[in-house]
């Protein structure tokens, strides 16, 4: 029985390593920032560093960057792997414009190869759990910049975008800097999954 257990137990951490590695993080950052006290702006510092780490996690079982699970691609496949590989460019100064295209560059060639990978095999299990990842993704950008939007409109309290613009900027600057942050960042992906889902649509007509 009790070998029976560790079978099962083995099983379940191999199938769902990942997924553990990620609460265990979230938990973490969510436990530092209660703990400490943090502002806004540590909560903001605490959501970026999870994007950035958690397709790290991937390391662990490399061969899951190929999966065609719905929520695997629209929360890792689309999202936060192309913008995990081109954060670390920003230290060069290069424009905000590039960095925002290198996103989106990076999603559509991470779906041209896994769109080789499944051409002969599992193209339309891909084509149709990706079309159904990249309107998640959307949902997501129309549910954060509605909630942002919302927000800017019934608060005053931008507190963690004083330190990026000038210490005497009124509120109204400051609320639109806000909304303009979270709009830029979603470009990439909106566009991204756009465009995406067109060439989808355009390959399922062809077929």
């Amino acid at each position: 029985m009790q070998n029976l257990l560790t079978r099962f137990g083995s099983f379940l951490w191999r199938m769902h390593l990942i997924l553990i590695m990620n609460i265990i993080l979230v938990i973490s950052i969510t436990v530092a920032v209660v703990v400490l006290q943090g502002t806004s702006e540590d909560i903001y510092f605490g959501i970026i560093v999870f994007f950035l780490l958690t397709p790290y996690t991937l390391l662990f079982k490399p061969k899951t960057v190929l999966s065609r699970n719905i929520l695997f691609m629209s929360l890792y496949t689309y999202f936060t792997i192309p913008f995990t590989l081109n954060i670390w460019v920003l230290p060069l100064n290069i424009s905000i414009s590039k960095f925002l295209f290198s996103i989106f560059l990076t999603s559509i060639l991470i779906f041209i190869l896994l769109y080789f990978y499944n051409r002969k095999n599992h193209l339309k299990e891909f084509i149709d759990h990706s079309k159904l990842s990249l309107d998640i993704i959307r949902f997501i950008f129309v549910v954060i910049l509605t909630l942002t939007t919302v927000y800017a409109m019934i608060d005053n309290d931008f507190s963690s975008f004083k330190s990026i613009f000038e210490y005497n900027a009124s509120i109204e600057e400051l609320r639109k800097s806000y909304q303009l942050t979270f709009r830029l960042l979603a470009i990439p992906f909106v566009f991204s999954a756009s465009v995406l889902r067109i060439a989808i649509d355009w390959i399922s007509l062809k077929k």
